[in-house]
């Protein structure tokens, strides 16, 4: 079982802080229109305005401004390229209070590269290309006086991108694989002359002028000697047709040269920028696929393949399945839902109508289809089926645990990298190795808890069943840790949130998100923005243009990635930022006027609950806690002496294989029952464990968040806490006459959580 300790998601948190930045007279904000190419001129030149530079004089005192701008431009994190100081444009006019548009041809001399000194990126690689290379970026202007060029009078405007190359197209017909009858069933011809309709799919639609500047190089080539790998056959033969189109199909006639009776083709596309660009990732190639020329119908009459099905069985696993048929195998073909994802391929033998898909991103849509084979030859392809995996699911605090009713049959191989599930957690398989015995498998691995704010740990298992659908439901996983007490020193490691995004839908439905249970207020500002620095901390902009540095949001996101944080101004408008459990992307999304307040919790209620932990605190010194540790230890002990001389198990808890004996994926509370030895052992982690929790929730300033959480479900008897103490307190009661009521509440609570959950073991 995996043996962990639960901590009621005990955050650290830091100190809400505010940096008050400069206040400029001039306001700079940057727009850049997507889709982001790598190539600098395509964001300013004459007729396109990509890239906008936004300005507005807010100093009213001043009848006019005469700037210049200075671009940068970092890749993750750092200057690589700037306006040089040799390059003077015209003056920019400010007139006060009204904004100013900067796009187009205006800043054409901006990506101009004599104009751009190189800092971190080399002008001769720059040179050659005239692309930078794809990442995320950040792209920056700032506004200068003109006439005192050092002199900076407004904020730095800046946006943040990734930067890539277009994707090449995809193949749709004739299908990779699939055969072209030249003859009808009784041998006659189909048709007097050859005809075939050779057809793909452009990814780089969403850009007017990608599509424009783009034209598709059509290659056909002959497989000789027969069986060739296809992509030998593109690089070491040549073409026996060849030629470009500015369309997305091909209609391939008498004209061409004549296709052979038997003969397996070899056919791609490339897409080629007319301008001579490097555009698209893999020279714009799409893949290699294959199709066989001449037979009768009859010989290729393989159909479509029926009932096709699918789902979300879980977060990470998918199921698809379809009607046994008359084929030889079947190939299946599955992607994230759009356009600009590639088809991963499974091929599927003979007899079997079901293939589980592993892996996947929790609460994303898929698209799948397949082929049916016979012989060598595939069918068509089954159009295009739907599907969306299970959302995220993380365990909380007194989540109970779910009893395999059997385990199922063995995994055939398991890999490092391969990911499993044992008791609703993830492992990450480090180094694994099979026992010899079908399913059973011994290594070590990585699990992050998600009620440890994320903390990942590493696990050992000495012999574990791993079932055909990656989950581990018999053996024991050990958590290779210092014991729980040290977890009071460990504090996730912070990282800054990836791939921010500005403002995305504003109209958004919040029901069912789950709110980080305290609002960050700003009750003093009119926000007029917020954003993501390069360092990863939250930057509010004032109306004023003024900067104030958040540092608790990132941390928050990093302890509790599940919860949607409410960021609130002065006038009552709120920001949410979240962060996407499966991609790690953060999104920033405005909600005008407000309306999402979570349920707070009040700073009397947290102070009474505070003085309840500091009294229980004191029935558990640290000397006391030492105490119980040890005599864990020694129980422990003399269980496993007990089990090693008598090669037998609480009833119920174990398999047994040959000499080997293992515990059952389940809660040893479920197995001590005939074991005294186990009840001791049982009883003293239960002991220390609580004391362990009592010392986490009581420490001082620290894991407030854990606190508050807690408090939420707290009861005192049948009466929530929060009516509890309104209660009494209308009654004219002190607060050292309710504190007591409180402390037996958060025990009663404390044992619930303990008794059905797991606790970490030391090892």
């Amino acid at each position: 079982m995996i043996r962990c300790f639960l901590l009621f998601s005990a955050l650290i948190l830091s100190t809400v802080g505010e940096v008050f930045g400069q206040r400029y007279a001039v306001q700079s904000s940057v727009q850049v229109m997507p889709p982001y190419s790598v190539y600098l001129s395509d964001y300013a030149t004459p007729g396109v305005d990509k890239l906008r530079v936004i300005l507005i004089q807010r100093d009213l005192s001043r009848p006019a401004y005469q700037l210049r701008l200075v671009m940068s431009v970092e890749l993750n994190g750092k200057v690589i390229i700037r306006t040089s100081r040799s390059y003077n444009p015209p003056p920019i006019n400010l007139d006060p209070g009204i904004p100013t548009v900067i796009s187009g041809a205006d800043l054409a001399g901006y990506v101009e590269s004599r104009n751009l000194d190189f800092i971190g990126y080399s002008r001769e690689q720059y040179e050659k290309t005239k692309s930078l290379p794809e990442g995320s970026y950040r792209i920056m202007f700032t506004a200068y006086d003109y006439r005192r060029q050092d002199q900076q009078v407004s904020n730095e405007g800046s946006g943040f991108y990734y930067l890539s190359k277009n994707e090449p197209p995809l193949i749709n017909y004739p299908a990779c694989g699939s055969s072209i009858a030249t003859r009808a069933v009784n041998d006659a011809l189909l048709t007097s002359a050859q005809q075939i309709i050779f057809s793909w799919l452009p990814r780089n639609t969403s850009s007017p002028n990608s599509v424009a500047d783009t034209e598709y190089e059509f290659s056909l080539y002959e497989t000789r000697p027969a069986g060739r790998n296809p992509n030998d056959v593109v690089l070491t033969t040549a073409p026996v047709y060849r030629t470009r189109t500015d369309y997305t199909q091909l209609v391939y006639g008498i004209a061409e040269p004549v296709l052979l009776e038997g003969m397996t083709y070899v056919w791609r596309v490339q897409a080629v920028d007319k301008g001579g660009k490097d555009a698209f990732r893999n020279n714009g190639f799409s893949e290699v696929c294959t199709f066989t020329y001449g037979g009768t119908a009859a010989a290729y009459a393989i159909g479509t393949v029926k009932g096709l099905r699918a789902e979300g069985e879980t977060d990470r696993r998918g199921r698809i399945w379809w009607d046994a048929g008359d084929y030889d195998g079947y190939r299946i073909f599955y992607k994230k839902a759009g356009t600009t994802y590639e088809w991963f391929s499974s091929d599927v033998p003979k007899g079997q109508t079901e293939l589980k898909l592993f892996d996947l991103e929790p609460d994303t849509p898929y698209e799948a289809r397949m082929q049916g084979k016979k012989g060598s030859t595939y069918g068509e392809y089954t159009s295009i089926l739907k599907f969306r995996t299970q959302p995220l699911k993380i365990n909380q605090c007194g989540d109970p645990v779910a009893l395999p009713d059997s385990v199922g049959n063995p995994l055939p191989f398991a890999t490092a990298g391969m990911v499993i599930t044992a008791s609703k957690m993830e492992v990450i398989l480090v180094d694994v190795q099979h026992t010899g015995t079908d399913g059973w498998y011994k290594g070590y691995g990585r699990v992050s808890i998600p009620y440890l704010g994320g903390a990942s740990f590493m696990v050992k298992f000495d012999r574990l069943y791993i079932n055909e659908n990656r989950e581990a439901q018999r053996g024991r996983i050990d958590v290779i840790s210092k014991g729980a007490a040290a977890l009071l020193e460990q504090a996730p490691v912070s990282s800054p949130p990836t791939s921010p995004d500005s403002e995305p839908s504003i109209g958004r439905d919040w029901s069912g998100v789950d709110f980080y249970y305290k609002v960050i207020t700003y009750d003093k500002l009119t926000i007029d923005s917020v954003r993501f620095d390069e360092a990863g901390n939250l930057v509010v902009v004032d109306n004023a243009g003024a900067t104030h540095v958040n540092t608790d949001v990132p941390a928050i996101l990093v302890n509790a990635p599940g919860k949607a944080i409410v960021i609130e101004d002065k006038n009552g408008d709120q920001w949410v930022v979240e962060k996407d459990a499966s991609s790690g992307k953060v999104t920033i999304a405005p909600q005008p006027g407000g309306g999402l307040p979570p349920k707070p919790v009040s700073d009397a209620l947290m102070t009474l609950v505070m003085k309840a932990l500091t009294t229980l605190r004191g029935a558990y010194p640290d000397s006391k806690i030492d105490a119980l540790l040890g005599e864990l230890e020694a129980k422990e002990g003399a269980w496993d002496r007990e089990r090693a001389g008598t090669l037998r198990a609480p009833a119920g808890g174990t398999v047994s294989v040959g000499q080997s004996v293992f515990f059952d994926l389940t809660p040893i509370a479920k197995s001590v029952t005939a074991d005294p030895y186990a009840r001791a052992y049982k009883k003293q982690e239960l002991d220390y464990n609580r004391a362990i929790l009592v010392k986490i929730l009581a420490a001082p300033d620290k894991n407030e968040a854990a606190r508050a959480e807690m408090i939420v479900g707290l009861r005192v008897g049948e009466v929530a806490l929060a009516d509890y103490v309104a209660k009494q307190k209308a009654a004219g009661k002190r607060d050292e006459e309710i504190v007591p009521a409180i402390g037996d509440a958060i025990m009663v609570f404390i044992d619930g959580a303990l008794r059905k959950n797991f606790v970490f073991k030391k090892l």
